[in-house]
């Protein structure tokens, strides 16, 4: 077979390889499952690299512009095969598409080494494809335009001929567009809109599903509210005009409510999981009517946007709802579930501690440090957090506290990502993830009205339609 033979079918079955990985990228990042083959070594992560904004491009999948890439290349070798005047246009194809393509795989493994700390395998091994076949087709470029030019072929040692029909073009226009293809990909990955978060999953718990690392009975009921502290109007109700006001001021000051020495069980999943609401971290007071659980990661970057909309849902609500809080830190240091370190996920761990410490010290005081861990885009040090604890609570009790001879707040770690990844086996869900009687969600909640139409429908509520009066 002639070296120019070679080279075309070369090029076209890495080009079909890129084009069999891209598709792979784009179905795995769709169903934001595990990747397979990805967690051989440690340096590997492709959920991570699917998950991050960097797998997208306003919104569009880029594997898909990949895809795309590849299969218009594809078509190009189709042209450039013929031999006569069609090849200049796929010559001009190959020209532009390849520069592209060439100059996004620069772009996506430097993200990869710098900004995510890990690298995606069928990623890397798709840029590999795509910038060899991309090679051997410039190498046929050449051998095309040499054969086509008299002192080309008498440089190379080879017999004189008439120059062919559709022989490469000269490189120009094409080029300066797959440049310009390259730096539109990274302006836009830069400056364009970020990804919304993990595509919405939401589920009903099974009957039989067994719940463990915790030590109350799995069919323990749950203790109601003090409906002293949180008493519910109707229309009925109303003593005049002023009442509707005084109702949500006295709620305003209930929603840290919390009883002196009490003591709440509220009831998840089946009644097999009991939590005992005055022993765990909680946004609001433990005696609100209505509790939802919430399991979290402080690293996690769609918890710090999620939060943003629950502190709104919660003040809309008025105390009548309630958010125990569990971390779930996705850091390698203390989940055993996570294959992989990540640069971003460090610190998850001793953070996630830290926030138990305070509620354990001064319950009061965990919603405002909660809240401090999660203001900005990324993790916080943690030697500031660490003095920004020490704002609400004794610093020799906290130092005593964190040291933590007992174990009790690994334990308390440790239950909480057995909890999620209980959930996480029943169907695959991220964080953040909101548990309400035997309903499960993660994800796919953009906006305030959105979170309080869902929690509305699972606690069956009903607002009143005047906006000044928040009874249920």
């Amino acid at each position: 077979m002639p070296l120019d033979s070679r080279l075309l079918w070369g090029a076209r079955c890495l080009l079909v390889t890129a084009l069999g990985l891209s598709i792979y990228l784009i179905i795995a990042g769709a169903q934001a499952g595990a990747v397979a083959g990805c967690d051989f070594f440690s340096a590997f992560d492709c959920e991570a690299a699917l998950a991050s904004r960097w797998a997208k491009w306003w919104g569009a999948p880029v594997a898909a512009l990949g895809a795309g890439t590849y299969l218009l290349l594809l078509a190009a070798t189709a042209l450039i095969g013929r031999h006569n005047a069609a090849a200049a246009m796929g010559w001009r194809l190959v020209e532009g598409l390849g520069f592209a393509a060439v100059g996004a795989a620069c772009w996506f493994v430097g993200v990869q080494a710098t900004a995510l700390d890990s690298f995606c395998i069928y990623c890397l091994a798709t840029h590999a494809c795509g910038v060899l076949a991309v090679t051997g087709l410039f190498v046929l470029r050449g051998y095309r335009s040499a054969d086509a030019a008299p002192t080309g072929a008498a440089l190379l040692g080879k017999p004189v001929s008439a120059p062919l029909a559709g022989s490469p073009p000269a490189l120009g226009a094409p080029t300066l567009l797959g440049v310009l293809a390259v730096a539109g990909l990274a302006l836009g990955q830069l400056f364009g809109p970020v990804s919304e978060g993990p595509p919405a999953t939401e589920f009903t718990a099974p009957e039989d599903l067994q719940v463990t690392g915790f030590d109350r009975p799995p069919a323990a009921k749950a203790t109601p509210a003090d409906d002293s502290a949180f008493p519910l109007t109707s229309p009925d109700d109303s003593n005049g005009p002023s009442s509707a006001s005084e109702n949500k001021e006295s709620a305003s000051e209930l929603s840290s409510y919390r009883r002196p020495g009490g003591s709440r069980k509220v009831a998840f999943l089946n009644n097999r999981l009991s939590i005992e609401a005055y022993e765990h971290p909680v946004l609001g007071s433990p005696e609100a009517p209505h509790m939802v659980l919430e399991l979290m990661d402080y690293a996690c970057p769609h918890c710090r946007e999620f939060h943003e909309l629950l502190t709104e849902a919660l003040a809309q609500r008025d105390g009548q709802i309630a958010v125990i809080v569990m971390p779930v830190p996705g850091e390698v240091l203390c989940n055993p579930y996570v294959a992989r370190g990540a640069k971003e996920r460090r610190g998850a761990c001793k953070l996630a501690k830290l926030s138990l410490a305070v509620s354990e010290l001064a319950p009061e005081s965990f919603e405002p440090m909660h809240r401090w861990l999660l203001e900005g885009d990324r993790l916080p040090k943690y030697t500031a957090a660490l003095l920004e604890a020490r704002r609400f609570v004794d610093a020799d009790a906290l130092s005593l506290k964190l040291r933590d001879e007992s174990g009790q707040l690994d334990q308390r770690l440790k239950r909480h990502i057995e909890l999620f990844a209980t959930l996480n086996s029943i169907k695959r869900i991220g964080l953040p993830t909101q548990v309400i009687g035997n309903n499960v969600a993660g994800g796919g909640i953009k906006t305030t009205e959105q979170l309080l139409e869902f929690w509305d429908r699972e606690f069956g509520l009903t607002l009143k339609d005047s906006p000044d009066e928040t009874s249920l």
